[in-house]
C-alpha cells in the first residue's frame, strides 16, 4: 500500500459529485485527507463534494490508484 496525491482538474467529469458517488473504496482506495485550493482542510465524508482544484490524499495498492485516478477524472 502505498500514498499519492491528485489535484482535481476542471476537465473531471466528477465535480460536484460525492465522494461517496465514485466509490473508490470499491476498487481498494481509501481517501486519507482533502484540502480546497485554498488550503482549507475538508473532513473526508461520504458527503462531501468534489470541487476545482481539490488536492485529495489516496492510499492503495499501485493499481487501484490507477484505476481510482481514472475514475475521478471520467466518472
Amino acid at each position: 500500500t502505498r500514498l499519492t496525491t491528485f489535484t482535481m482538474p476542471l476537465s473531471a467529469k466528477t465535480l460536484g459529485r460525492t465522494l461517496g458517488d465514485i466509490a473508490l473504496e470499491a476498487v481498494g482506495v481509501r481517501v486519507v485527507s482533502l484540502r480546497r485550493m485554498g488550503g482549507a482542510r475538508v473532513d473526508v465524508l461520504e458527503d462531501c463534494m468534489l470541487q476545482d482544484g481539490d488536492t485529495l490524499v489516496l492510499s492503495g495498492k499501485p493499481e487501484a490508484l490507477a484505476v481510482a485516478q481514472d475514475k475521478l477524472l471520467l466518472g
